[in-house]
């Protein structure tokens, strides 16, 4: 995936770092070697970690797997992702960062049978987060 984004900025917090229109797409790997696994994706419209590496906006990831995007309405995602549940605490990972008033919808995964969680973050009712990630089971 870096090889196609190409080289970001490594940020410890995130992993590596791109702006995408006047937001931000982070890239955390297994490790810090461009070659190990995408652990998480997480695309949000206002910054969350602080890059000069710009992509162009035809090579960023626009939607999830079922064509949520950011700004859609939350009724509209959830319709989409039906089996996406609110989550408590904002600010936690992967979006640690997120501020209070944003709220989170993650995956139904409480056995860790999911290979891959999706979380979207909304915050007055629209989408402004979009999370991809590998849980930790």
């Amino acid at each position: 995936m870096l090889a196609r984004l190409g080289p970001g900025e490594l940020s410890p917090e995130v992993g590596y770092c791109y702006r995408v229109g006047g937001g931000t797409l982070s890239v955390a790997l297994a490790d810090d070697e461009p070659s190990t696994p995408v652990t998480s994706l997480l695309l949000t419209q206002a910054p969350h970690c602080r890059t000069e590496r710009e992509l162009p906006t035809q090579r960023s990831p626009a939607r999830t797997s079922r064509g949520v995007s950011l700004g859609d309405s939350l009724d509209v995602a959830l319709r989409r992702h039906a089996g996406l549940e609110p989550e408590p605490g904002a600010g936690t990972y992967p979006w640690s960062s997120a501020p209070a008033e944003v709220d989170r919808w993650d995956s139904s995964c409480a056995d860790c049978s999911c290979t891959m969680m999706t979380t979207l973050h909304a915050e007055a009712d629209r989408i402004i987060g979009i999370a991809l990630w590998v849980p930790d089971c």
